[in-house]
């Protein structure tokens, strides 16, 4: 299956070239669809209008953020739910949520406001088929203070939410800052996923030889994975020319489904002891379903300061989250034994 790519028009766009013959060249390379921020950073009447005429699919635009305040829900769910229409009308397979920053709330917190947000919103999402991924963006380099900088709080945060329609966008670039493991975070989380973006790091420009990340090997596994969506490159190419660099980059990309590196070049403008409550909820398997034979459901009693017991359904050996006493700011992971029901601290 070779992968489905977009350009995200905020990074490539041309004024001089247009928009229309932007997304021609587009389709003439290979191209399958186009995405974007905003509607309001781009002309977006014209890109809906156009983009179908040229074969392409608009992939993806952002739908709202700062779930983690909620403060912000009553205008988010009509916001979104103006955007889940605009989507639906325009076949527009997913949005991009975003969670907002810390801002000194603690990460336990911030993850049950945003899944008591997108809780919101999942049943109108899914009685229109349309994705809300929420967006993991790096908080070393780029975004300082954005929450949902992990792969498995925003995993815990699908869990909590329980919707087929509340995914992650995972995006290449910024989980290599943060946590690198690409390729076996893919594998095992893959089913999770709603849409990628990517991105040649450090400097967030071409996937070429400059940069560290092997998107050969990265692009083997979401192919692995199943994944049928859209690969969506968001970066600031180095060269000039929006058209003739872009060739390169996707033919080398539809050999076999996988990107060549080299010849990419886009050219264009703790812990499970009493007072330690923790978040019950399942961890993602190693397939792409969700369920697995091999979850059992423990049970571990709190405090009475706490609410009460929980039970979380689980494999042996991944990592479910903890939150730390109560008033401390940070959180751990903890594992589930493979022999025992026995929480181990990480």
């Amino acid at each position: 299956m070779a992968v489905n790519q977009s350009f995200v028009y905020n990074m490539l766009h041309d004024d001089a070239l247009g928009v229309e013959r932007l997304l021609a060249a587009a389709a003439e390379i290979g191209y399958k669809a186009v995405e974007f921020w905003g509607r309001d950073s781009v002309p977006f009447d014209e890109l809906v209008k156009l983009a179908p005429k040229h074969g392409l699919r608009v992939a993806t635009m952002v739908g709202g953020g700062g779930f983690n305040d909620p403060k912000n829900h009553d205008q988010l769910e009509v916001d979104v739910k103006a955007a889940i229409d605009i989507a639906a009308d325009n076949d527009i397979p997913g949005l991009i949520v975003l969670s907002g920053n810390c801002g000194g709330m603690d990460k336990w917190t911030g993850l049950r406001n945003c899944a008591a947000g997108l809780r919101r919103l999942a049943p109108y999402a899914e009685a229109k088929g349309v994705n809300l991924n929420m967006e993991l963006l790096n908080s070393k380099v780029d975004h300082a203070d954005y929450m949902c900088d992990e792969t498995l709080w925003a995993v815990t945060l699908c869990d909590l939410v329980a919707s087929p329609r509340v995914k992650i966008l995972y995006d290449i670039y910024h989980m290599q800052i943060m946590e690198g493991d690409l390729c076996r975070t893919i594998g095992r989380y893959g089913s999770y996923m709603g849409h990628y973006h990517t991105a040649g790091n450090p400097g967030r420009r071409d996937m070429d030889e400059t940069q560290e990340i092997n998107y050969k090997a990265v692009m083997a596994a979401v192919d692995a994975s199943g994944y049928e969506l859209y690969v969506g490159h968001e970066f600031r190419p180095k060269g000039s020319d929006a058209t003739t660099g872009a060739r390169p980059l996707l033919r080398s990309w539809q050999k076999g489904g996988v990107p060549v590196p080299a010849e990419a070049g886009l050219r264009g403008g703790r812990s499970g002891t009493p007072g330690h409550p923790w978040i019950s909820c399942p961890v993602g398997p190693s397939s792409p379903s969700r369920a697995s034979s091999s979850r059992r459901e423990i049970t571990v009693s709190t405090d009475s300061g706490a609410s009460g017991a929980r039970s979380v359904r689980t494999e042996p050996g991944l990592k479910v989250l903890t939150r730390m006493p109560s008033g401390a700011s940070s959180w751990a992971m903890t594992r589930v034994s493979a022999s025992s029901a026995d929480l181990e601290t990480l």
